[in-house]
């Protein structure tokens, strides 16, 4: 079994903060730079650590008697030889108020987040002091992270310019609902949206405790009202440039952006002011930037249509997939600039043709990859086809049956010769792979492929699809069993929602609840765990969609004349406020 790393805390074998491991525990301290936390939390977990703690500069390991020797992994991982690493041993204790102990509240402008366990305690150190309730690990966006930070430090600035109270404010990809809430309660009209349903059901419970209304759907940028007087969009780079022309679109005034690398701002910003925007500040923090751009007023009628119509595609869908095929009609029309009406999609073309007209022109190992990203997306849509079929199923056996089939898709069985979505063993622990599984492929071939698209393909398959990509390169079969042991035994949707979104990875989310519809006995649960896994898949298709519709998009025109334009003020520290 592996566990998902734990980001900044301590996590345990069973998955969770806490419980008793061993009466005394082998501790080990490895310093680590911060692009290679994720192959040595993977190689500590495939070596039997019972817990596994990330802080800034170093990785800290719990092993039970008797301790591993870790010399032989060097070559793999040289950090292990370090002479810097540092054994100890440590009387076991009570882990999860040790956990507890080192969650603090967090302060990112006038805006404090705080745990529930410390709520009671909590003194405002200033009049104005926004606090918020919130606790760590129930969906991304706690305050924690430094692109969550610094939204809220931007919307912080909106309310003191008095921008932000009785304003509409609409929070694309909401996770946990923290920005939202934050505009809600300086005084906002908020809503929030999310292609995950499990961050949709926590933007609510955690709206309700915070004691104000927001309206949370299930949706992308097209589930929204109305196009917002301020709109804030926490993503990753791929998604926010896939997403610009609608973003924009459904902006007003003011539009916030983060959850984009330093490497990536330029072009993300780029795609943003190419679909009308303009950037107004960039503030950067341990290596991520946010953004606030303002979008001017058009009196232009066909942009005001085209907003509507954008605003107008995915309502009333009748399945996740038709509001998927529906969303990339759209995405399409806007990358090639074509007016908002049903759009003529253009197939990919397969590996080593000729571009099609206006396309951007790729190099046929380039070409190889975006087919092979398409391949990947039709097996997609096949297991979603398969879980559409459990859940509309009229009885149990029916149900899993078809949901086993899902299953033999969307995981490779070692000696099936089919091809499976994810790896059923790993890679990097055999002479040769006895299964075909797309996603190493894929992984694969993007990095040998390199360059912009394999780099943004590497980064789309790590956030959001597998979440740790060590863990499933090193020890595929225990990411797997993680996954199916989230769910074991559990007897209602609720109890499932919860460890599903423990989870790392659209990946293991799937295939959880796949878990759940093969093996529960009631068969409303089972159907409902196979319309959720269908939305994980939905977010899975996105991720990839977004590669492919901008490798496949044609070049701006004007791009060599805009090159040495500055994109707005320069990038500041964010220590300012």
């Amino acid at each position: 079994m592996c566990p998902p790393v734990a980001r900044g805390r301590t996590m345990f074998a069973d998955g969770a903060p806490g419980g008793h491991v061993a009466e005394q525990l082998h501790r080990i301290e490895v310093p680590v730079r911060r692009d290679r936390r994720e192959i040595l939390a993977a190689q500590l977990w495939a070596r039997g650590a019972v817990g596994v703690w990330e802080r800034p500069a170093t990785t800290v390991a719990w092993f039970s008697d008797p301790a591993p020797s870790l010399s032989d992994e060097a070559g793999l991982v040289p950090e292990l030889a370090a002479a810097e690493v540092v054994w100890s041993r440590e009387v076991d204790r009570d882990w999860q108020a040790a956990w507890k102990a080192t969650i603090t509240p967090i302060r990112a402008g006038r805006t404090v987040v705080v745990p529930s366990w410390l709520a009671d305690e909590h003194e405002p150190t200033d009049h104005d002091e926004l606090t918020l309730v919130l606790d760590p690990g129930q969906a991304f966006g706690t305050g924690h992270h430094a692109t969550t930070a610094l939204c809220l430090e931007l919307l912080d600035d909106l309310d003191l310019a008095d921008e932000l109270a009785g304003r509409s404010v609409a929070d694309i990809g909401c996770g946990s609902g923290i920005l939202a809430i934050a505009a809600a309660a300086r005084g906002a009209r908020a809503q929030a949206v999310d292609v995950d349903p499990d961050a949709v059901a926590v933007t609510r419970d955690n709206a309700r405790r915070n004691g104000v209304e927001v309206a949370a759907t299930t949706g992308s940028v097209a589930a929204i009202d109305a196009p917002a007087e301020v709109v804030v969009a926490n993503l990753i780079s791929d998604v926010v440039v896939a997403l610009a022309a609608e973003l924009v679109a459904a902006c007003r005034r003011v539009l916030i952006v983060s959850g984009i690398t330093t490497e990536r701002a330029d072009d993300v910003l780029a795609s943003l002011t190419a679909a009308g925007a303009e950037v107004e500040q960039v503030r950067e923090r341990d290596g991520w930037i946010a953004a606030k751009l303002v979008v001017p007023a058009s009196d232009d009628p066909r942009d005001q249509r085209r907003s509507g119509e954008t605003r107008g595609v995915g309502r009333g869908r009748g399945n996740a997939l038709r509001g998927l095929l529906l969303a990339l009609l759209l995405l399409v029309a806007a990358l090639l600039g074509a007016a908002c009406t049903t759009p003529d999609v253009e197939e990919a073309p397969e590996a080593g043709s000729e571009p099609t007209d206006g396309a951007a022109e790729l190099d046929p190992a380039s070409l190889a990859l975006v087919a092979e990203v398409e391949e990947v997306r039709e097996l997609v849509a096949e297991i979603a086809a398969e879980l559409e079929t459990a859940a509309d199923a009229g009885d149990l056996t029916a149900v899993q049956e078809a949901a086993a089939t899902a299953d033999g898709l969307l995981v490779a069985d070692p000696g099936d010769d089919g091809r499976a979505l994810f790896p059923g063993q790993a890679a990097e622990r055999t002479e040769g792979p006895d299964t075909e599984d797309a996603f190493t492929g894929l992984l694969t071939l993007a990095r040998d492929v390199g360059g912009p698209l394999g780099r943004s393909l590497v980064e789309a398959l790590r956030d959001p699809i597998a979440g740790d990509l060590g863990a499933w390169e090193l020890d595929a079969p225990g990411a797997v069993a993680n996954a199916r042991e989230a769910t074991e035994g559990v007897t209602d949707e609720e109890r499932a929602t919860e460890r599903v979104l423990a989870l790392d990875g659209e990946a293991k989310r799937a295939i959880a609840w796949v878990a759940l519809a093969r093996s529960t006995g009631d068969v409303d649960l089972a159907r409902a765990a196979a319309t959720r896994a269908t939305d994980h898949l939905e977010v899975i298709d996105i991720a990839l969609s977004g590669i492919t519709e901008r490798t496949l998009a044609p070049p701006e025109a004007d791009a060599s004349d805009d090159a040495g334009e500055e994109l707005g003020p320069g990038v500041d520290d964010g220590d300012g406020g």
